[in-house]
């Protein structure tokens, strides 16, 4: 991996956490309420983005529909309601069948009901034009709590990291079969949320059906 290089761009999730540890440092150290902001932005950017690559980027005919449409006002949410992919019910279902079936390459569900408290607590730090000149100062509450803000986005990103990298996805769901396909429908019209129980069943079903098979990452 590639030395981290703040001044050198790329779209990379690991590059985005380590900017923004990188910019909450230099906030610290200097006790600039700018690199506070700077960090939360940041924090926003990199959010938004996990979002955009679970939704589109997988699959290239979906990435080809959807990514002018995502390009727009709220794109993100309208796209998800087509796609539902970033739906609680679709990604605890990811997560229960990469444990079942993915070999050594467990995917955490992604909470987006978290990420859009995340997103509207972070704008306040992004949209600042009615803060009063005491409030922008580095050892205010308003600032400390931005702080704050960042570590708990920091440490909630950082339970995604696997062997040094960030491990976010999501199935195909057109393409399930069978019994796994009959679990994913129940899944999605039932309310049971024992993801541990729902592991178990596709676990179960995969030795049936499929002979125990594991797909090798």
């Amino acid at each position: 991996m590639a030395r981290f290089n703040p001044n050198y761009r790329i779209h990379n999730i690991s590059w985005s956490i380590n900017q923004i540890k990188f910019l909450l440092a230099i906030a610290q150290d200097k006790q600039s309420s700018s690199f506070v902001f700077y960090a939360t932005l940041e924090c926003r950017k990199i959010i938004e983005r996990i979002e955009y690559e679970i939704l589109v980027i997988p699959n290239k005919k979906i990435h080809n529909d959807f990514n002018e449409e995502i390009k727009k006002f709220k794109g993100i949410q309208k796209v998800n309601t087509k796609l539902k992919t970033l739906r609680f019910r679709y990604q605890t279902f990811t997560e229960a069948y990469s444990k079942a079936i993915l070999e050594d390459f467990p995917i955490n569900a992604f909470n987006l009901t978290l990420s859009e408290s995340f997103e509207k607590r972070l704008s306040k730090y992004i949209h600042t034009y009615y803060r009063s000149d005491d409030e922008l100062q580095y050892n205010n509450d308003f600032i400390q709590n931005g702080i704050n803000l960042v570590i708990e986005v920091v440490q909630y990103l950082e339970k995604f990291r696997k062997n040094g990298e960030y491990v976010f996805g999501s199935l195909s769901f057109s393409t399930l079969k069978g019994g796994i396909k009959k679990e994913f429908e129940n899944w999605l019209n039932g309310v049971d949320d024992d993801t541990e129980s729902l592991k178990n069943r596709l676990d179960e079903i995969n030795r049936t059906e499929n002979n125990n098979f594991k797909y090798q990452v």
